[in-house]
């Protein structure tokens, strides 16, 4: 094994360390340390992942980590019965770092799929508003069921 923190480089447009150099990669104070942390937390949990898989702390199968998902959203539920809200926090980002290792054994960039949600949301809740202008009503005052209903015609129509 070899050091290879000096020959990692940043790719400034993505903030992903190159690593494809090296073997494993060790530094003196950890495999994890001199990972960039001016990032998003999502991007963040990928090279936390993507380090820790170079000195083969990893997953094998993918539906490995989706019975883990499983696990952790169990955790999450318990946690929520007990009224814990510390436990909830640890549990939903623990909920979030499976889902980002999900993407990462997928080949997905999760920035880019959580985007894409994003502007999937906001175009399904825009035919909503719609919708109701048509049926001459206000969104405010629209039940929660009526609007799931418009809710599904927008995917349907998608």
């Amino acid at each position: 094994m070899r050091t290879c923190f000096a020959q990692a480089r940043l790719n400034n447009e993505k903030g992903i360390l190159d690593m494809s150099k090296c073997d494993k990669v060790i530094s003196p104070s950890g495999v994890l340390e001199d990972i960039p942390e001016q990032t998003s937390a999502l991007l963040y949990s990928k090279l936390l992942q993507d380090r820790a898989q170079t000195v083969g702390f990893d997953w094998n199968y993918l539906d490995e980590i989706i019975n883990k998902l499983q696990e952790e959203i169990n955790e999450f539920q318990e946690a929520i019965t007990q009224n814990n809200r510390s436990a909830m926090i640890d549990e939903f980002g623990d909920i979030l770092f499976t889902c980002v290792n999900i993407a990462r054994h997928a080949n997905l960039d999760v920035e880019q799929a959580l985007s894409h949600s994003n502007e999937k949301f906001k175009r399904r809740f825009h035919y909503l508003e719609r919708q109701a202008k048509i049926q001459k009503q206000s969104i405010s005052q629209m039940t929660f069921d009526q609007m799931l209903e418009l809710w599904e015609q927008a995917k349907a129509e998608e």
